[in-house]
């Protein structure tokens, strides 16, 4: 937009933060940087959490995916084994569900991390 005298004037915008996004998703979702480890048939391969719930987890891979179904997760920094399946995949992140029951996963974590992953309300 110009002035009269044909000077810009800058519009004037709304910096105001949007409203925060309610989770809607049954099992709240933990984001924090954490290493895993996923177990591919006999094959170990690093990697690193994008986020964690009671009934699942997103992981990624610095080299691509893994072509072989992962069949457990680690998470050496808790010294805890899940078993797995994948759910969805995509480049080099994909997500898996835990084959346990929400409450039995989250039973075998730290008492940090489980209090961050039960539902609330």
């Amino acid at each position: 937009m110009y002035s009269p005298s044909g000077s810009a004037i800058l519009q004037e915008r709304d910096e105001r933060e949007p409203e925060p996004v309610a989770e809607r998703r049954r099992f709240p979702r933990h984001f924090g940087l954490m290493h895993a480890i996923a177990e591919c048939g006999g094959d170990r391969l690093p990697a690193s959490v994008d986020n964690i719930s009671s009934n699942g987890i997103q992981i990624r891979f610095a080299g691509g995916f893994p072509t072989a179904a992962i069949d457990h997760i680690t998470l050496p920094q808790y010294c805890v084994r899940l078993a797995c399946e994948p759910v969805w995949q995509s480049g080099d992140s994909g997500g898996l569900r835990f084959k346990d029951r929400p409450y039995e996963v989250t039973r075998r974590l730290p008492v940090a991390l489980r209090d961050k992953l039960l539902p609330t309300g």
